[in-house]
């Protein structure tokens, strides 16, 4: 696909000889810099780059220098003898213990991805530990809950009223829904 940019001669700027000859339209090349995003996948951080029509041996290369990965590359293109060339460049700050055995790329189908291992580890939470606390104040001895069931079962023995009837007799009238 080639795009064109319309030019009209002015006393200002002249318009040239190969101009002329395409009628008023001369071809601009697009050396634009690639697309970049990154998105993370579990605990993995995964850069892509869309490169379409670039050489990955001759025209891309992906380093790691200290907590440094660096995606780099060259776009060339030729446009009526004229030779242009676009540089472009991408970082991303690693983490501190991180080696290059964590890095990996592919490209397939004009798409760079590179896949870097553990840049976005899962937090270690901390184990909570309950110390005791030593004291010299008298502390006031509680009841023990077995204690509060036996309690709480003679109030219920107290509160029950001799015309309600027992327990037992309770349970066999019939209920009402």
């Amino acid at each position: 696909m080639n795009t064109y940019l319309v030019t009209r001669p002015t006393p200002q700027r002249p318009v040239a000889r190969a101009a002329r000859r395409s009628v008023g339209f001369m071809p601009v090349a697009t050396l634009a810099a690639p697309t970049v995003d990154m998105v993370r996948d579990g605990e993995d951080g995964v850069l892509t780059v869309e490169v379409p029509g670039l050489d990955p041996a001759a025209d891309l290369s992906v380093t790691v220098t200290g907590d440094r990965l660096t995606v780099a590359g060259v776009r060339r293109s030729t446009t009526g003898g004229v030779r242009r060339e676009a540089r472009f460049s991408r970082s991303v700050t690693l983490l501190e213990d991180m080696t290059q055995d964590a890095v990996s790329a592919d490209y397939s189908a004009g798409v760079l991805q590179v896949r870097i291992t553990g840049l976005f580890p899962t937090p270690v939470v901390p184990e909570t530990h309950t110390v005791a606390i030593t004291s010299d104040v008298a502390t006031v001895e509680s009841p023990s809950p077995a204690q509060h069931q036996d309690q709480d079962q003679d109030q219920d023995t107290a509160d029950r009223s001799p015309a309600s009837g027992s327990e037992e007799e309770r349970s066999e009238a019939p209920s009402v829904a």
